[in-house]
């Protein structure tokens, strides 16, 4: 694995997509922070919308969407430079979009889901048993997870004896999730927030150390 390759990737929440002034700024975003892969979320736009919507915002990037799993409007989309990166879409609900990224110099793979979660605690719930589903897919591979969880930093974090985080809410509501040999110093950025993660080795597992001020997605 080429721990120096270079490829970044942002999520944005954008609350609607379908002004013309929201796809000037997604579009202008994409071009001043050179990024490799962009995911809007929440974009609200409907089939009919969709195609002209992504080809000005996107240009001649591919994408995908979970359109077809979504009954408000689209509320995931991502695009991709295909100069730089291969993005194959490997799962796709209403919440979530579980995609195999690879960088087209190095041949470095990693997974990503791009989340965008419901508002309720019951369809966040899917959220997770989905969640968990990729995990045991993508096993020991490098896993991303960014987006918009609808949630705020409060509440209390658990690391179980097989080095499972858990997050416990106010409310009681609990979700947790594996996260398996991932980058050294990777960094998931957005407009609204940035998470640096800090590597740490134990029993074979890597675990990341989240700094609690810095997280706004969970």
């Amino acid at each position: 694995m080429d721990l120096n390759a270079d490829m970044k990737i942002a999520a944005w929440n954008v609350r609607g997509m379908c002004n013309n002034d929201m796809k000037k700024e997604v579009r202008k975003f994409i071009r001043e922070k050179n990024l490799s892969v962009c995911a809007t979320l929440e974009t609200h736009l409907k089939p009919k919308q969709l195609n002209k919507a992504c080809e000005f915002v996107y240009g001649r990037w591919p994408y995908i969407s979970n359109i077809q799993e979504s009954t408000r409007g689209c509320r995931i989309i991502v695009g991709w430079n295909p100069d730089e990166v291969h993005v194959m879409l490997v799962h796709s609900n209403s919440q979530s979009m579980l995609c195999l990224i690879e960088i087209t110099n190095s041949k470095t793979q990693l997974f990503c889901s791009f989340v965008y979660a419901a508002n309720t605690g019951k369809e966040r719930r899917e959220l997770w048993k989905n969640l968990e589903r990729h995990k045991s897919l993508i096993k020991d591979d490098p896993w991303v997870l960014m987006g918009d969880w609808n949630r705020q930093s409060q509440g209390i974090q658990i690391v179980d004896d097989n080095n499972v985080t858990s997050w416990v809410s106010r409310n009681g509501e609990k979700s947790n999730f594996i996260m398996s040999k991932a980058w050294e110093d990777w960094r998931i950025s957005n407009t609204n927030w940035q998470v640096p993660m800090n590597i740490k080795e134990s029993n074979e597992t890597v675990i990341e150390e989240w700094k609690e001020d810095q997280l706004s997605c969970l």
